[in-house]
């Protein structure tokens, strides 16, 4: 059974990073799509239109969830509450990190946020109404640094100022909690 999805210019550049018009080149380069579509073309309103049969979308949802499977056992740390947790419907990811570790995992989040849009594409949710809820928290307090939702907060970037306002706002509140005591 063929399946039909039309992506828009924006979801297009969110989920596979590059425009419409270039999907197909850069498809025909990327091993995990290479070949595993029946066509890609661009219509009249700038939109991809991309048809994948159910053989096309069982290949990319078991090299998205190999892929997932992967990078979220590489961040387990023993005895600690890192690395990343997505939910079932791929709707609500959670970062529980340390500050050195998320800036240098920024890649990760490259890829986990397009494989997540992929994967509610792929459950027959429209691809241009797809999003992600992420929450990035520290990993030993448990403190949520930022929330955002991709793809309507386009830039969400974590700062330092954003870890010292975290922490410092929680250090804040602990003391109030102790001077009430």
């Amino acid at each position: 059974q063929e399946h039909t999805y039309i992506i828009s210019e924006r979801t297009c550049n969110t989920m596979f990073s590059h425009p419409p018009e270039e999907w197909e080149e850069v498809a025909n380069i990327s091993y995990w799509i290479q070949g595993e579509y029946v066509s890609a073309d661009v219509d009249e309103e700038g939109n991809l239109v991309l048809v994948l049969n159910d053989k096309h979308i069982a290949h990319w949802k078991r090299y998205i969830e190999e892929d997932l499977k992967k990078m979220l056992e590489a961040d387990k740390r023993d005895g600690e509450e890192y690395g990343f947790i997505i939910s079932e419907d791929y709707t609500e990811l959670t970062y529980m990190t340390d500050r050195s570790f998320y800036f240098g995992s920024m890649v990760k989040l490259g890829y986990l946020i397009p494989y997540c849009g992929i994967m509610q594409m792929l459950t027959e949710i429209d691809p241009n109404e797809w999003y992600l809820d992420i929450t990035i928290k520290d990993g030993k307090t448990g403190i949520t640094i930022k929330t955002g939702r991709i793809p309507d907060d386009g830039s969400f970037r974590i700062t330092d100022e954003d870890w010292e306002k975290a922490l410092g706002e929680a250090e804040q509140e602990q003391n109030n909690v102790t001077e009430r005591r």
